[in-house]
């Protein structure tokens, strides 16, 4: 049996990462396990052993509360997310990633691809997406892009959402967004920088073996088509009609609009120039307010 195709869609975050990877965990061509974001590849040097792993420890601890109430397809469903998480929870680091490979392919049947889909891949650096690449004969790097301007205020909705009113989440949300404007956020500055992802991507991987797409464009049959064609497994419908994880609605004021694409213009004129000038309506529209 061949060996599988290995996967690392690389983000961006808030970038359509998650409808992404529901999309090709139901494609017949594809296995990939329950557990999303792995972060193997941005934590396996951390100190602690738990560190980006937290939030699979709370997603474990959400589904063993819902089993109880959970109807059959549910149930069964739910037992398989959380015995993957659980096997995800035992897996321990090597030099050689040899645990994290085994993982991938655990109940593997054959498929042609097998991969792991975690935004916070694009904070590496060329060493560590050269080891990514060491991983397999026949490994493929997805970036989807979004708007810079568009997927900074996203993220800021997302990490202002905990709190419990709407006035107060505006509040939280605005602060957050003025403090990456100014660039106070070394994280969201981070996983802004285009730039510097597909620069360092460049310098470790072969042109061929990635793919960039943009968000503005993911949601259409013939962007998925070129996308599976890339992968190298069969064009499959997308359910165009589900959304995953749309925030809280709250609209972005003109003036911060302003403010945040004057702020991010290096890398629109990055990605015109990467893209030829070929780049979506509203990425232009930004553009011209910088």
């Amino acid at each position: 049996m061949p060996d599988p195709t290995i996967l690392f869609c690389i983000g961006a975050q808030k970038a359509g990462t998650t409808w992404l990877y529901e999309y090709l965990a139901g494609h017949p061509d594809c296995h990939l396990r329950a557990v999303k974001e792995l972060h193997y590849f941005n934590t396996v040097d951390a100190s602690d052993p738990m560190h980006g792993r937290v939030h699979i420890v709370e997603r474990a601890e959400r589904i063993r509360a819902k089993l109880s109430k959970a109807w059959f397809f549910q149930h069964r469903d739910r037992r398989r997310e959380l015995a993957d998480i659980e096997e995800w929870l035992k897996v321990t680091p090597d030099p050689e990633d040899r645990a994290y490979a085994a993982y991938l392919r655990r109940r593997w049947k054959g498929q042609k691809l097998i991969g792991d889909i975690t935004p916070a891949y694009a904070t590496l650096d060329r060493g560590g997406f050269a080891r990514m690449a060491r991983l397999g004969e026949d490994v493929r790097f997805v970036f989807v892009l979004r708007d810079p301007v568009e997927r900074a205020w996203s993220q800021a909705r997302m990490m202002g959402s905990g709190e419990a009113s709407d006035a107060e989440v505006e509040a939280t949300v605005r602060r957050i967004f003025d403090a990456f404007i100014r660039g106070d956020k070394t994280g969201m500055q981070l996983r802004s920088d285009y730039a510097r992802t597909l620069n360092e991507l460049l310098a470790a991987v072969p042109r061929e073996r990635i793919h960039v797409m943009f968000f503005e464009e993911m949601f259409d049959q013939k962007a998925l088509d070129r996308l599976t064609d890339f992968l190298g497994i069969r064009h499959w419908p997308g359910k165009f009609e589900k959304i995953s994880h749309r925030g809280r609605p709250l609209a972005l004021d003109d003036e911060r609009r302003r403010r945040a694409s004057r702020a991010l213009a290096g890398q629109y004129a990055f990605c015109e120039q990467f893209f030829n000038g070929c780049l979506p309506d509203r990425w232009r529209a930004h553009m011209l307010e910088a």
